[in-house]
């Protein structure tokens, strides 16, 4: 593909398994109608540049319709920020107003801000990979579902909200990079079930967000909690801790000034005030898995080692 590719308001495109769609530098596939691009785990769906030393442009998904465009076993890597009709976009999978789900596809080795980010709209996110990114979601004035995915060596974050109420459930986030979970500017997101290891910061809540966090595993990380006022224009942050596991950090928690966290039922290495909250120290295995005796099994199974 070696110039921009359009799909109008009135056509849909469908993409048979395992086709390999190989773009130029710059160029994209821009849809105003519909996209269907269903693969097979043995037969995916390949989008990446025609050159394995080049990049390409962005699939940007800009319907004017309220059609649902679809992915699965898709594969997207090596991606570069370009612009569609002067408009800049960063991602390799943009969903602008546009609804859209995901499932099983892998991004992958991507230059651009983010590997998938969606704007005004609340895109269904399951099972997916993403690794070797910069961000690998970003979500801005939308809600929706990110789960059961994995995150690998992203640089900086994994999942990054802005403005959204999307819940974050059953993912595993081995960082590398910046955040495990960023929270910001009034966001309202739950966020339960995931494993967050080797970020900077396992979850940042920020600028006026209330996150509800809970039965996570948050180790090994620089700081698990951090709840803070970043932009000058908005306010402190809370959060809501149930039932999480949150040791073998460096630091635990951490607060600015008028930033709070209400805790109950919690194991962490810090004390923290509130009904239930304990520091017993979690037995591991390799796998962030709870032997059956372990303590923290009961009477409350906190965490996410199901």
């Amino acid at each position: 593909i070696t110039t921009n590719r359009i799909i109008a308001e009135n056509e849909h495109l469908t993409i048979a398994p395992g086709t390999t769609l190989r773009f130029g530098r710059n160029c994209s596939l821009i849809v105003y109608g519909q996209i269907t691009a269903i693969g097979t785990a043995e037969r995916p769906i390949h989008f990446t540049a025609r050159a394995t030393t080049s990049t390409w442009g962005t699939v940007f998904l800009n319907s004017l319709t309220d059609r649902t465009n679809r992915f699965a076993h898709c594969l997207f890597e090596h991606n570069a920020n370009t612009s569609v009709n002067d408009l800049p976009v960063t991602a390799a999978l943009a969903a602008y107003t546009s609804p859209v789900t995901l499932s099983n596809c892998t991004f992958r080795s991507i230059t651009a801000d983010d590997a998938f980010n969606s704007k005004y709209v609340s895109p269904t996110i399951f099972g997916c990979s993403f690794s070797n990114n910069l961000d690998a979601i970003d979500i801005d004035m939308g809600g929706g579902s990110v789960t059961s995915s994995l995150f690998i060596d992203n640089r900086d974050d994994c999942i990054d909200l802005s403005s959204s109420w999307a819940t974050i459930a059953g993912n595993r986030i081995r960082s590398g990079g910046d955040k495990g979970i960023s929270v910001g500017e009034k966001s309202r997101p739950f966020i339960r079930d995931n494993i967050i290891t080797d970020a900077t910061m396992a979850v940042a809540v920020k600028d006026l967000s209330h996150a509800v966090i809970e039965n996570n595993t948050l180790v090994s990380n620089r700081t698990a909690v951090a709840l803070y006022r970043k932009k000058i224009s908005f306010g402190p942050a809370t959060a809501q801790l149930t039932a999480n596991v949150i040791h073998f950090n460096d630091q635990p928690l951490s607060f600015d000034r008028g930033s709070s966290v209400t805790a109950t039922n919690n194991s962490c290495s810090a004390q923290l005030d509130g009904p239930g909250n304990t520091r017993t120290r979690p037995n591991y295995n390799g796998a962030w898995q709870l032997p059956a005796g372990s303590p923290l099994r009961t009477p409350l199974l906190i965490g996410a080692h199901r």
